[in-house]
């Protein structure tokens, strides 16, 4: 698989980490472990960007909103 991974410009989410548990199907798993493994990150990484990403592009999180009212 050819993969350039690109990072997000940055993070909307920081701060303290909260062990989460959830399901996913076994060939998604794979994908981003594959994702993983080319790009030098681990798997939390790649899914946090993935999330990030999603958040961004759905312009729900408080940093892109506040952003906004400037």
């Amino acid at each position: 698989m050819a993969f350039i991974y690109s990072p997000p410009r940055r993070r909307f989410f920081k701060g303290e980490k909260k062990n989460v548990s959830f399901r996913l199907p076994k060939d998604m798993i794979s994908y981003y472990e594959e994702l993983a493994k080319e790009s030098g990150l681990t798997l939390t990484d790649i899914l946090i960007d993935v999330l990030d990403q999603a958040a961004d592009s759905l312009n729900k999180h408080p940093l892109k909103n506040n952003r906004s009212k400037r």
